[in-house]
């Protein structure tokens, strides 16, 4: 005899602002299933995947990188795009303006690919959880768990669009790339002898715990 259950969920946001999206995925698949009499295991499978665009958000030491701020502040008289010699705009994209101000369309789609300006974040976890009940009073139970957690972030600003800016201190530069990794593995076991007896009014319970 056996039970079963399978949830599957997703999330879409979409933003105003171009190239800040964001996705989710989970999974989940749970099961409890009796082999014998004496004899059951439960299983925890889930899995979930969580991605979005990473932009510059604020200012810092002056400098203003992130697309949302420069959109709110660029005078919308200056436009995105170079015009030709005869006034009619172009595919080229305008670099940044006489006040300093970078192209927030040109750092947005020079800076948009799948290795750049994106966070992923995802999280497997496994649990199976084996019981045997030897007889009316001593019952062995086993527990295992595997965790694995992984976040990714790359951020990435194009020299197309933008100023020269400063980075790590007086140091100018004109485009700049970061990346970040992280990876979390857990093992853990939960082992339990667990006996109970009663004798006349009275019960006796012993519990043995190993955790690892």
């Amino acid at each position: 005899m056996a039970n079963y259950n399978l949830s599957i969920g997703y999330a879409n946001a979409q933003s105003t602002l171009k190239y800040n999206d964001f996705s989710r995925l989970n999974m989940r698949f749970n099961t409890d299933v009796k082999f014998m009499k004496n004899l059951e295991c439960s299983l925890d499978v889930a899995y979930s995947n969580t991605t979005r665009n990473l932009r510059d958000d604020g200012m810092g030491n002056g400098q203003m990188l992130s697309p949302g701020m420069l959109s709110l502040i660029k005078s919308p008289v200056l436009a995105a795009y170079n015009p030709d010699q005869y006034g009619r705009f172009t595919a080229s994209m305008a670099d940044y303006d006489c006040f300093n101000l970078s192209n927030p369309l040109s750092i947005l789609e020079n800076g948009d690919a799948s290795n750049k300006n994106r966070l992923e974040y995802t999280l497997f976890s496994l649990s199976a959880m084996p019981k045997w009940k030897i007889n009316r009073n001593l019952t062995l139970s086993e527990k295992v768990s595997y965790v694995l957690n992984n976040v990714t972030e790359r951020s990435f600003i194009p020299d197309e669009g933008g100023p020269a800016f400063t980075e790590s201190g007086d140091d100018m530069t004109v485009n700049r790339a970061r990346a970040y990794s992280s990876k979390q593995l857990s093992v853990a076991s939960d082992t339990r002898i667990d006996w109970s007896c009663r004798y006349g009014g009275h019960v006796i319970h012993l519990l043995e715990v190993s955790v690892i």
